[in-house]
């Protein structure tokens, strides 16, 4: 018998850290939260807001990213 262990994705770690937080983060922010690059979580936010997974609000350069209703 062989157990597989789901790894936790980028993708479900960004949408943990967005469920547990109490405002919209910006992407760098995520990319602390998670210890990866902010190029890594822009790439992962990027298609999710474009599967409609996460909302994005851009204010000057920060971008702040929360889960979509």
């Amino acid at each position: 018998m062989v157990f597989m262990l789901e790894l936790p994705t980028i993708e479900n770690k960004i949408k943990k850290i967005l469920e547990k937080a109490d405002r919209p983060l910006s992407k760098t922010e995520i990319a602390h939260r998670i210890k990866v690059s902010p190029a890594t979580v822009s790439k992962y936010v990027d298609v999710m807001f474009a599967e409609g997974k996460i909302i994005i609000k851009k204010y000057g350069n920060i971008h702040l990213v929360q889960i979509g209703e």
